[in-house]
C-alpha cells in the first residue's frame, strides 16, 4: 500500500480497538508476496463483532462501496462519500447469537477497506458496540467490540496453506452465548 517503508513487516492493519490476529512479514520478499495475496483476496479474514441492534437478515452479504466521508475527515462512508474516493467493499455475515438489543455476528471480510465492518453495519443501523465514530454511542473506555479471530494465507516461501484461529476474546465472550 505504498507505506511499507515506514512500517517494515506490517502487511495490514487493525483498527485501534480491534483485537486479534495480524500478519507480520519477516522479510521484504515475504511482505510483497503477502500484500499480493491481500490484493488478490486470497487471505481469509474472519471477525467477531458485537452490534447494537438486531439485523433484519440473520445471514447476508453487504456489497456497498466505501469512500471518504464528505463531512467528517476521520470517517469513511457508503452513503455520503467524496466522488471518486469509493472502492468496492464486500462483507459476509452470520448472526450467531442475539438478544432484543444486541447481536453477535461472525464476519467473513472479502475486501479490506478502512473501517469496513464498522461502516457497513452502521449503514444497516446496527453499529459495532462502543463505536462512537460511526454512531451516537458514547466512547467506551474499552473501545468497540471487534475481534480478528481467524487469518488464513499461503506461506510466502513454502506456499503451504496456513490457518490461524483464536477463541472468542474475554471482552466479547459474554455476548457470544445465550444467557
Amino acid at each position: 500500500d505504498g507505506e511499507s517503508e515506514d512500517r517494515p513487516g506490517i502487511v495490514h492493519r487493525l483498527d485501534q480497538f480491534t483485537e486479534g490476529l495480524l500478519i507480520i512479514a519477516k522479510s521484504n520478499d515475504a511482505l510483497q508476496i503477502l500484500q499480493d495475496q491481500f490484493r488478490q483476496r486470497k487471505i481469509i479474514k474472519r471477525y467477531y463483532a458485537v452490534l447494537v441492534g438486531v439485523l433484519k437478515m440473520k445471514e447476508g452479504v453487504i456489497d456497498r462501496p466505501i469512500g471518504r466521508d464528505r463531512s467528517v475527515r476521520a470517517r469513511q462512508s457508503c452513503n455520503h462519500y467524496v466522488d471518486g474516493s469509493e472502492k468496492e467493499a464486500i462483507t459476509h455475515y452470520l448472526v450467531k447469537n442475539e438478544t432484543t438489543t444486541v447481536s453477535f455476528v461472525d464476519i467473513n471480510l472479502i475486501t479490506g477497506r478502512t473501517h469496513q465492518i464498522r461502516v457497513h453495519f452502521a449503514a444497516l443501523n446496527c453499529p459495532v458496540l462502543g463505536d462512537s465514530l460511526y454512531s451516537k454511542q458514547r466512547q467506551r473506555r474499552d473501545g468497540y467490540y471487534l475481534q480478528s479471530y481467524q487469518l488464513g494465507f499461503y506461506h510466502p516461501i513454502s506456499n503451504e496453506e496456513l490457518l490461524f484461529t483464536l477463541p472468542v476474546s474475554d471482552r466479547l465472550k459474554q455476548y457470544a452465548k445465550d444467557k
